[in-house]
């Protein structure tokens, strides 16, 4: 009965990527996002639920000021990223033998920006950083994770073998421990700076981890010598996609900083909780697309037919994600408020059903 599940179930992956993305390579992507959507789920799922025990504990303004503080670190995130995730990617499967290369260079770069980020942050003069960061100095010290920024290119290199199963277990291991963590501290009473320190001690020892399994299973041996040119052939495509991850992050962070500048934490406290509901889904199309890419490259390299089937249906795709989110929350979506986090919360339940909306576009 079991093995007759599993076959029907199986059935049912296969033909999804059969209509979507073809059948050439069909069950590596499944399994490629199979583990990506576990990681997604179990991390959201666990997450969510320490999230909204934080807000709780918290209460609105402080939850306001650590997500206000998150805010500014996600657009500093994506300056110090480079927008080189996807230049990697698709760099390493064109030229394999270059693999070595292009993720030293990609690291260096990374690691300059992202330390000198962290740096000047923390040597701005204190005028300057009062009239910036209202959180109260919490940006200052999250600003520390930039310097480990650098290490993403080992999930880079795995999601161009796909092979994501292996940062996958090790982010899940690291997030477990640190989830039981914030669970102690909760229970304990701990202040809202513990919670901010754990922050940047996750991200070192996530960096760690990565350069572990990187040494471990990739066989990959990191140059002792920069390349300038093909340094400057990554980091030339990869402006552009830097600028679009800034306008993507400014485009759903940017709210949250002007609430916290121009109203008080307070409404940032209210606004996170519906932007943390209206966000849960965005792993789904994330997983997807991340994992399809390799395929997409492939098949704009050999085959331009197959590339353009593979990228409208991926867009209908996200047509049909969106929509679904949408409907959902339309009807329930004061009740998730209410029921989750909280009578302090209830004026989160009008801004979710019209953030929901927005899925539609960072889907595409």
């Amino acid at each position: 009965m079991a093995e007759t599940g599993k076959t029907v179930f199986r059935s049912i992956i296969d033909r999804i990527f059969n209509t979507f993305f073809l059948s050439e390579r069909r069950r590596a992507i499944s399994f490629n996002v199979g583990w990506m959507m576990f990681d997604r789920i179990f991390r959201l799922g666990l997450g969510t639920l320490i999230i909204i025990w934080m807000a709780r504990y918290l209460g609105p303004e402080q939850f306001g000021r650590y997500n206000f503080a998150l805010s500014i670190i996600g657009v500093m995130a994506a300056v110090s990223g480079l927008g080189l995730h996807t230049i990697i990617v698709r760099e390493v499967v064109r030229t394999p033998e270059k693999a070595g290369a292009i993720l030293t260079a990609s690291f260096i770069a990374m690691a300059t920006v992202g330390t000198a980020g962290a740096v000047i942050f923390n040597l701005l003069p204190e005028k300057v950083v009062l009239a910036v960061d209202v959180s109260g100095g919490l940006v200052a010290i999250m600003s520390l994770m930039l310097i480990f920024k650098a290490t993403d290119i080992v999930r880079s290199w795995f999601e161009s073998q796909m092979q994501s199963r292996v940062t996958i277990l090790a982010e899940s291991a690291l997030f477990v421990i640190a989830a039981a963590i914030r669970i102690y501290l909760l229970l304990n009473g701990a202040q809202l700076l513990a919670f901010v320190y754990l922050l940047v001690i996750e991200a070192a020892v996530l960096s760690a981890l990565f350069i572990y399994v990187f040494a471990r299973f990739s066989g990959i041996r990191l140059t002792s010598a920069v390349s300038w040119p093909l340094a400057r052939d990554i980091l030339r495509p990869g402006f552009p996609l830097m600028l679009a991850g800034v306008s993507i992050t400014l485009y759903m962070r940017t709210d949250q900083i002007m609430l916290g500048v121009m109203i008080d934490q307070t409404a940032v406290g209210i606004y996170a909780a519906a932007v943390r509901i209206s966000e849960l889904w965005y792993f789904v199309p994330t997983a997807i697309a991340a994992s399809t890419l390799p395929v997409i490259v492939s098949h704009r390299q050999n085959d331009p037919n197959a590339y353009d089937r593979v990228i409208k249906n991926l867009y209908r795709l996200m047509w049909a994600l969106s929509l679904s989110a949408i409907f959902v929350v339309n009807l329930f979506g004061n009740f998730f408020i209410f029921t989750l986090f909280g009578p302090a919360y209830a004026d989160a339940g009008a801004i979710l059903i019209i953030h929901i909306w927005a899925g539609i576009f960072v889907a595409l």
